[in-house]
């Protein structure tokens, strides 16, 4: 008996070795290209296209992400980049959070409904470009930062609503029939009850 369960053992650990092994050497296949790039980004010129590859560059330099910031518009892109991701994030947010609730508490749109919004999430944006161009044309939308922040907005609200479902789901609804029977509406009970505790998945 001993001996099986030390052979037990033996293959457990076995496994869990294999297993994260696996793991790690997926990771390392993934996480090559990010790799690649951010050395790429502290080489000299003379390094871009040496062979053998050079991986790590002999003296890192920083002067690329100098000259984005100083001699070209780099400045204004990160700028305009991170003010429109960040106002279609909290827009996103603040339709995603009712509607998730709504679809994990009431069963909103039937069972499939969440399957059907992460489908809209699969679409590729290239096949809507010019049906989108054309009606941002006519209504003015274009080289504008609402019309960049809608279509943004547009396109986060599936995947935040599909991702907001499994988390408000993980929620015991006890707790939050506790705070119905205390007092609290539906509103209320998301927004003292609920949100803090699904706070990592509004991270994600």
């Amino acid at each position: 008996r001993m001996n099986g369960v030390s052979k037990y053992l033996v293959q457990r650990q076995v496994g869990m070795f294999l297993t994260y092994a696996g793991i790690v050497v997926v990771l390392l296949f993934f996480l090559m290209p990010f790799a690649w790039i951010l050395t790429t980004s502290l080489k000299g010129n003379e390094d871009y296209f040496s062979f053998p590859p050079v991986w790590i560059p002999p003296e890192p330099s920083l002067v690329h992400y100098q000259s984005l910031f100083t001699r070209g518009n780099g400045w204004l892109y990160f700028k305009n980049s991170l003010s429109i991701s960040t106002m279609s994030m909290f827009v996103a947010l603040v339709f995603s959070i009712p509607t998730a609730y709504s679809i994990a508490r009431f069963r909103f749109g039937g069972s499939l409904f969440s399957n059907f919004l992460l489908l809209l999430r699969t679409m590729p944006a290239i096949a809507l470009v010019l049906p989108i161009y054309v009606l941002y044309s006519k209504l003015g939308l274009t080289n504008h930062y609402f019309g960049l922040i809608l279509l943004y907005t547009v396109f986060y609200i599936p995947f935040a609503v599909w991702l907001l479902i499994g988390f408000i789901r993980d929620v015991p609804v006890e707790i939050e029939e506790a705070a119905l029977i205390d007092g609290c509406s539906h509103f209320q009970a998301l927004r003292r009850v609920i949100l803090p505790i699904i706070v990592p998945g509004l991270a994600v």
